[in-house]
């Protein structure tokens, strides 16, 4: 149970805005520079682009299941019953 609770911990803190998935999406980050590059709606202040910030709609859904998936990882590993 321990190494299923540092599995989820693991995968949780992946995409977690500042993880190695979530980092990918940031402005600097190699998907969120296509944003960038592309411009107007597509930026991270645009329209669409913000909604993919860890405090956008969806970036913001994805931080959530993270961060929810991280501490449940947590748990399990510290309560392994």
């Amino acid at each position: 149970m321990e190494s299923a609770g540092e599995t989820l911990k693991q995968a949780g803190q992946a995409f977690k805005s500042d993880g190695a998935v979530g980092k990918q999406f940031e402005a600097d980050g190699n998907i969120g520079q296509v944003g960038e590059a592309v411009g107007g709606p597509f930026s991270s202040k645009g329209a669409i682009g913000k909604e993919f910030t860890d405090s956008g709609a969806v970036g913001g859904s994805v931080e959530k299941a993270a961060t929810d998936t991280k501490q449940k990882g947590e748990e399990v590993k510290s309560n392994p019953t």
